[in-house]
């Protein structure tokens, strides 16, 4: 780098000259061989140098950094020496006093004469030896100073070099320490781990077990209800069921008795429909229409005579009486329980629970149901428990309020149209009486394990008459022994009386098998039959 340097200011130097200096071949040589000889002194300086430099301020000793600055000074000096030998004046004179003395002949002929450039590096070089040996005698002390420098820069790298592989060392020791901490700390972590799984598991298989117990104590618990259960009504003897003939019988005297009171308490003035306000009308028609097939003019032709209130008005009776106390079983709690719990619905409430209970297991439900009856009214005999004779006399006042209830809406309901104003102060007790017939009556029938179903006009509508059949009957209005013929296959037009079936046995089994246990009363137009 030097020696490039060298070569560029000399031609710089030249340039400004311009023609009047040039120098020889021999003083080029001798130009170019002390730059080499520089170079070689500042070699070792900038090595040494760029040692250093590689260290901080703080590390390198003073003597050191002076060598830096001195090498430095003494590099300079030697390039503005050998720059003010190599540009002399002397030498510019005699090159152009030789170029004067010798023609441009002499000159081509000495230029193909002139040695080989390689003859002129051998002189170069035996110049460069011969002052190369005056350099070093002025260079060895600065020699012997560099050496001692670089003695001590390498004793000082020593002491560093010891220094970072120390704390090379320390670092691997930590490092190793960490790594045998986290190796310790994931063993930690996957015992732990372990254990947790473990727990887990056991803790799973504690829960299982726990269910299994839970299960088998329901299991128990239930059986155990049963068979007290079972034990209560052998206590009790045999279950008072009444024969299914007193049943019918009872049901066939209670629709005579709706039947009684349709005749005597209706009105005979068929006007009255054409005399009712709008709105009585609309309510009257509305509960018609749930036991009667109305048309466009409204009730079906035939019921115009003057009987025909009579008839709609047993008609309403029965339907009422049947939708109210004989579809559900719980139809007694239907306004609470009395002081005890006063709220509405409660008879709802259980017929739901019911019917859901009968979709997952029906013998099971129907058993449930007449038990539950059977408990809230036990039969009084002479060894029935004071206890047992509170809970029938709770029962029974529950019954008894309900179809006082029951009778007294229908009394105040659209049907009210229908019955006379004599026969309105008078019929509330009647109607009552048969409200508390149908009562006792629906009661008794439910806590059989058999099950009921009240068929009315929206699951016969579509049912033809049928004299053979046992579902129904003809009204006794009906001119069916003129028209039996005539009659058959022509469509119902009202349902006196709904249809009351009767499904399963007393021991919970064939809950497919039916029996007719009220038939429907229907009646149709029979004064122009068709063919």
């Amino acid at each position: 780098m030097s020696s490039n340097n060298s070569d560029q200011q000399g031609h710089r130097n030249l340039q400004k000259t311009g023609a009047r200096a040039l120098q020889s071949p021999t003083q080029i040589t001798e130009a170019q061989s002390m730059p080499s000889q520089t170079k070689n002194d500042a070699s070792v300086a900038s090595t040494l140098a760029a040692d250093t430099d590689e260290c901080g301020d703080e590390d390198i000793p003073s003597r050191v950094r002076n060598s830096r600055q001195m090498a430095s000074e003494q590099e300079h000096t030697r390039y503005s020496t050998n720059e003010a030998s190599m540009f002399s004046l002397r030498g510019i004179q005699d090159y152009f006093s030789r170029a004067k003395s010798n023609p441009p002949s002499a000159a081509l002929e000495r230029h193909a004469k002139r040695p080989h450039k390689s003859s002129y590096k051998e002189q170069s070089l035996e110049q460069f030896h011969a002052k190369g040996g005056t350099d070093k005698q002025t260079s060895k002390a600065e020699t012997v100073q560099l050496g001692e420098l670089l003695e001590e820069f390498n004793q000082v790298m020593k002491e560093k070099e010891a220094e970072w592989q120390a704390k090379e060392l320390e670092l691997k020791d930590q490092l190793g320490s960490m790594q045998s901490q986290n190796q310790r700390l994931e063993n930690e972590f996957q015992q732990f781990q372990r254990e947790l799984e473990h727990r887990t598991r056991i803790l799973k298989a504690k829960v299982q077990e726990a269910r299994s117990e839970k299960e088998e104590v329901e299991a128990e618990y239930n059986l155990f209800i049963r068979q007290k259960q079972e034990e209560k009504f052998k206590e009790m003897g045999s279950w008072p069921s009444v024969e299914g003939s007193k049943v019918m019988g009872d049901l066939d005297r209670l629709k005579r008795d709706m039947r009684s009171f349709g005749k005597a308490m209706s009105i005979n003035d068929w006007s009255i429909f054409q005399r009712l306000e709008e709105a009585s009308y609309v309510a009257l028609m509305n509960d018609l229409a749930e036991v009667c097939v109305l048309t466009t003019d409204g009730l079906p032709e035939g019921l115009t005579s003057l009987k025909s209130p009579g008839i709609l008005l047993n008609a309403l009776l029965a339907h009422h009486v049947y939708t109210t106390l004989f579809e559900n079983p719980f139809f007694f709690l239907d306004n609470g329980l009395g002081d005890v719990l006063p709220k509405s619905g409660l008879g709802s409430l259980l017929n739901e629970v019911y019917s859901r209970t009968q979709q997952a297991n029906q013998e099971e439900a129907h058993i449930w149901r007449s038990q539950i009856l059977r408990l809230l009214l036990p039969p009084l005999r002479n060894n029935t428990s004071s206890q047992e004779e509170d809970v029938h006399l709770w029962t029974s006042e529950l019954i008894s309020k309900v179809a006082n209830l029951q009778a007294a809406c229908f009394l105040e309901g659209p049907a009210r149209h229908l019955i006379c104003d004599e026969a309105k102060a008078n019929c509330g007790n009647k109607l009552q009486s048969i409200y508390h017939t149908a009562a006792n009556i629906s009661y008794m029938m439910w806590t059989r394990r058999t099950t009921m179903r009240c068929h009315t006009l929206k699951h016969l509508s579509r049912l033809a008459f049928n004299p053979e059949s046992k579902d129904l009957i003809p009204h006794s209005s009906v001119k069916f022994d003129q028209f039996e013929d005539q009659l058959k296959g022509s469509p119902i037009s009202l349902i006196v009386h709904p249809l009351l079936r009767l499904y399963g046995t007393n021991d919970a089994k064939d809950y497919d098998r039916e029996s007719v246990w009220a038939p429907a009363e229907v009646w149709l137009d029979s004064r122009k039959p068709t063919r």
